[in-house]
C-alpha cells in the first residue's frame, strides 16, 4: 500500500477509536466497537464518493446480523456526528476520494478501502470468525484462473471487504467486458454491514474509473453486494438468470466444526446436493464449498483460498470425494511458506470447474502445484494451464507440480502425498499386495496414567519405596529408543505400577467385606482394595497407594470416583511399538522385553496369521518410513520440527501384505531385520548397509527391485525439510510485479 493508502488506514483507525470511545459509556464496549465500524465505515463512504453528508442514521438501519438502529443507539449518535462529520472533511482536505482534483487521484487509494476493515476489527477477533487477509496478487490468480471470458458472472459468497470482486473487475476489464455493464456481472454475499458497505464503495470507485474524464460518482447501491448469511441465499436469490454463476471465488472463513454455530442449518442444503454423508467434522469453509456448488453453471470455475487441512485429515477424505464426483480438479496450489500474513494455518489453493459427466472427470488430468518460491501472477497461471500427461512430474528450486489422473485421485487418502510424494511412493502404494497396516494388525494408543508421577519411576526409586515387585519394565518415552530391539538392559531404567492382577484377586464389595477396628468406614473401591492390602501383608504396596491419595493423585478428573484408581487396568505388552513423533530417524520397536508402552507409543498386535517378525521387517523398511512422512503431519520440536502421527495416520499406512510372501520372502524379510538389529548394537556394523538389505528384500515383495536408491532420496529430502522447518516461515509465494 503507498503512502496515501496508509494516511487513509490511519485516519479511519483513529476516527474509530475516537467514536468507540464516546459511545463505550452508553452502549457497552462490544456493542459500542461495532456501532463505530459502521458509522466510520459510512462516514468514509462519503468522504471517497463524493457525497455531500453522510446518512449517519441509515447505516445503522443495515439489513441483516448487523443491523444496529435502536433508541439507545440514535440517541448516542448525536454526540458522535460531529466527529465524524470532521472526518470526512479531513479525508477530503488530503485530497482523498472523488473530490481530489489530480487525476486519477480514486484509483491511488481505492484499494486502501479493502485494508480499512482489517484495521478496524481486532485480529483476534478476525481469527475467532476464521477471517484472514487475502493478498492481492493470490486474489489475483484466483481470478486469473477461474474468469476466462468477458462475459462471465461472478460471485463472492464471502465477500469481506471486496478483494476478490475488486481483482474480478480488474479480470474482466482485461478480458475487455463492457464497461458500463461490469457492476452487472460482481455479486457478492457478506454477514456483516461494515466490510460490505466497504466492497460497495471499492467496486463504485471502480465503475466511475471507466469514464475517461475522472469519477462518475456512481451511486454505491449499484453495486451488487447482500449483506446475508451465505447459508440463508438461495441461487434465485441473487439474480433471475437460473443459468447459474460463471466464476465464484474467495476466501471463507475457516471455523473449526466445533465452533460453527447453527451447524444443523449450515448443512441443510447438503440434502440438496445429495452430500448429507459429509463428515460432520467439517470446518465451515468446507460448506461454503459445497454450497457454492449450487450457485455454478455447469462448466463454471470454482476458486478458494482455503486451509490446507483437509488434505490429510479424515473428514477431509469426504471433501476430496465430494470434489472428485463433482468437477474437473483443474488445479491444487499450496505454499511453502503462508500465504497470509495474519494467518497461523497453511493455506490452499483450489480451482475447480463443474462437470456432470462422469468420463470427462474421470480422464482430466489435475495439477497439483507446490511453490517453494515467488513467482509472478501469469508464471504461475501458465503452470497450472499447460497440458500435462498422467503423473509428468517437474521439480526446480521455485516450484514442484505433479500432474494426476482424477481417476487415480479416488485410491488416494489424503492429496497431500501429491504435493510431496514421489513416483516411486505411487508405483508402491498402487502394487496389488500393498495394504493398510491396520488389514493385518490391530493399533492403539499406549497407556494414559492420568498421574505419572504416581505410577512412573525409575527402577531404584521403586526399589527405594519397596515396591518393585508391583511394577513392570516400562517404554516411557521416544528418549529411551536408539534401535530397534528394546530388550531387558535397555527396559531397565524405568518401571510402571502394575497392581491389575493383583487388584483383580480382591474381595468385591458384595461379599461382606467390612472395615475392621482400627480401620476407616470409608467405603469407596480403592478404600477396600487398600484395606485388603494390609491385611494380605502388602504393607509397601498400601503405603505407597496411601501417599498418592495424600498427594491427591485419586482426585484427578481422569479417575471415576468408584474405581481402584491406582490399578491402571490391563497392560498386555504389544510385541511392536510405533512411535507417536519422530525426529531423524524412523523406528519401530520390537518389544523384546515386554514391556508396557506409555501413550507416547502405538502398540501394534499383528494378527494371528501375521509373522510379527516379518512385520517388524516390513515396519522398518524406508519406504514405510516414507510413508509415514508423507502421511502424518508436522509438530513443533526443539532443533527441527517432529513428525506426528495419529493412530488413525498410524493404521493406513501401506505395506506388502505379509500373508501373500512366500517362504523364501519370509526368511529373507526375516532374517535382514535381525540383521539390521545386530548391526544397530554392534557400534563397529554398518547400520546403513544393513538397512540397505532390507529395503531390497522388502520392495521385491511388490516387484519393486532397484528403486530403493529413489525411496531412500525421497525421503532423506522430507527429513531435512522438517529439520529446516521450512513450513513455518512466512511469506506471500505469488508476486505480481515480478516478470514470468
Amino acid at each position: 500500500m503507498d503512502e496515501s493508502g496508509e494516511s487513509v488506514v490511519e485516519r479511519t483507525r483513529t476516527a474509530y477509536e475516537c467514536v468507540a470511545s464516546s459511545l463505550r459509556t452508553d452502549l457497552g464496549a462490544e456493542r459500542a466497537n461495532r456501532v463505530a465500524r459502521l458509522l466510520v465505515v459510512e462516514a468514509l463512504t462519503a468522504a471517497v464518493l463524493g457525497e455531500r453528508d453522510p446518512d449517519l442514521a441509515a447505516a445503522l438501519d443495515e439489513p441483516g446480523p448487523s443491523g444496529e438502529r435502536t433508541a439507545d443507539v440514535s440517541s448516542a449518535l448525536d454526540a458522535v456526528e460531529p466527529d465524524l462529520c470532521g472526518f470526512v472533511r479531513e479525508i477530503r482536505s488530503d485530497g482523498i476520494g472523488a473530490d481530489a482534483t489530480a487525476p486519477g487521484a480514486d484509483r491511488r487509494d481505492r484499494d486502501a478501502l479493502s485494508r480499512v476493515y482489517e484495521a478496524l476489527a481486532p485480529a483476534e477477533r478476525r481469527r475467532e470468525r476464521g477471517e484472514f487477509h487475502t493478498p492481492s496478487a493470490v486474489c489475483d490468480l484466483v481470478t486469473r484462473l477461474t474468469v476466462t471470458d468477458a462475459d462471465d458472472v461472478v460471485l463472492d459468497p464471502a465477500t469481506g471487504s471486496g478483494r476478490f470482486l475488486a481483482s474480478a473487475h480488474r479480470r474482466l476489464r482485461a478480458l475487455g467486458a463492457d464497461d458500463g455493464r461490469l457492476l452487472d456481472r460482481l455479486f457478492g454475499v457478506e454477514v456483516r454491514a461494515a466490510p460490505a458497505r466497504l466492497a460497495e464503495t471499492a467496486l463504485a470507485l471502480r465503475a466511475g474509473d471507466v469514464v475517461d474524464d475522472g469519477p462518475t460518482g456512481a451511486a454505491s447501491d449499484d453495486a451488487n453486494v447482500r449483506v446475508a448469511d451465505f447459508f440463508a441465499v438461495d441461487p434465485g436469490d441473487l439474480r433471475s438468470d437460473t443459468a447459474g454463476f460463471d466464476a465464484v471465488v474467495g476466501n471463507p472463513p475457516y471455523v473449526r466444526q466445533e465452533a460453527i454455530e447453527g451447524r444443523a442449518r449450515v448443512r441443510r442444503h447438503l440434502a440438496r446436493l445429495d452430500a448429507t454423508d459429509l463428515s460432520g467434522r467439517s470446518d465451515l469453509s468446507v460448506y461454503f464449498l459445497t454450497h457454492a456448488t449450487e450457485f455454478l453453471a455447469d462448466g463454471g470455475r470454482l476458486g478458494f483460498v482455503v486451509s490446507d487441512r483437509w488434505l490429510d485429515t479424515r473428514y477431509g477424505e469426504d471433501v476430496q470425494r465430494f470434489v472428485r464426483d463433482r468437477y474437473r480438479v483443474e488445479a491444487v496450489v499450496t505454499f511453502d511458506r503462508q500465504a497470509f500474513d495474519d494467518s497461523l494455518a497453511g493455506v490452499t489453493m483450489l480451482v475447480l470447474e463443474r462437470e456432470r459427466d462422469d468420463r470427462r472427470r474421470a480422464e482430466n488430468v489435475a495439477t497439483f502445484l507446490r511453490l517453494r518460491g515467488d513467482r509472478p501472477v501469469e508464471a504461475v497461471a501458465a503452470l497450472v494451464e499447460q497440458s500435462r500427461d498422467p503423473d509428468e512430474l517437474v521439480v526446480t528450486d521455485d516450484y514442484r507440480l505433479l500432474a494426476r489422473r482424477q481417476a487415480d485421485l479416488a485410491n488416494e487418502r489424503a492429496w497431500r502425498l501429491s504435493f510431496a510424494a514421489p513416483p516411486a511412493y505411487f508405483d508402491y502404494r498402487s502394487a496389488a499386495d500393498v495394504v493398510g497396516l491396520d488389514d493385518v494388525a490391530d493399533v492403539s494408543r499406549g497407556v494414559t496414567s492420568g498421574a505419572n508421577e504416581f505410577f512412573y519411576a525409575r527402577t531404584e526409586a521403586f526399589e527405594r519405596r519397596g515396591v518393585a515387585e508391583y511394577a513392570a519394565p516400562l517404554l516411557r518415552a521416544s528418549g529411551q529408543v536408539d534401535r530397534i530391539r528394546f530388550d531387558d538392559a535397555a527396559a531397565a531404567e524405568w518401571r510402571v505400577l502394575d497392581v491389575h492382577d493383583l487388584v483383580a484377586t480382591a474381595p468385591s464389595a458384595t461379599t461382606g467385606d467390612s472395615a475392621r477396628p482400627g480401620e476407616t468406614s470409608d467405603g469407596s473401591n480403592g478404600t477396600r482394595v487398600e484395606r485388603w492390602l494390609r491385611r494380605e501383608g502388602h504393607d509397601a504396596l498400601a503405603d505407597y497407594v496411601a501417599w498418592g491419595r495424600e498427594q491427591g493423585f485419586h482426585d484427578r478428573r481422569s479417575f471415576d470416583g468408584d474405581d481402584v484408581w491406582f490399578d491402571l487396568g490391563e497392560t498386555s505388552p504389544a510385541p511392536l511399538l510405533h512411535t507417536r513423533f519422530t525426529w531423524r530417524t524412523h523406528r519401530t520397536v520390537w518389544n523384546e522385553a515386554d514391556a508396557v508402552a506409555d501413550q507416547q507409543f502405538y502398540e501394534i498386535r499383528p494378527d494371528e496369521d501375521v509373522d510379527p517378525l516379518v512385520l517388524c521387517g516390513l515396519l522398518n523398511a524406508r519406504v514405510t518410513a516414507l510413508a509415514c512422512e508423507l502421511l502424518g503431519r508436522r509438530a513443533g520440536g526443539d532443533g527441527m520440527t517432529r513428525l506426528q502421527q495419529t493412530v488413525y495416520e498410524t493404521e493406513r499406512v501401506p505395506i506388502p501384505d505379509p500373508r501373500t510372501f512366500d517362504a523364501r520372502e519370509r526368511t529373507a524379510v526375516r532374517e535382514r531385520v535381525l540383521s539390521l538389529m545386530d548391526a544397530e548394537a554392534d557400534a563397529d556394523a554398518d547400520r546403513a548397509t544393513a538397512l540397505d538389505r532390507l529395503d531390497e528384500a522388502v520392495l521385491s515383495t511388490v516387484c519393486m527391485t532397484g528403486r530403493a536408491d529413489d525411496v531412500e532420496r525421497a525421503l532423506s529430502r522430507l527429513v531435512e525439510e522438517r529439520r529446516r522447518g521450512a513450513a513455518r516461515a512466512s511469506a506471500v509465494m505469488v508476486d505480481h510485479d515480478r516478470p514470468p
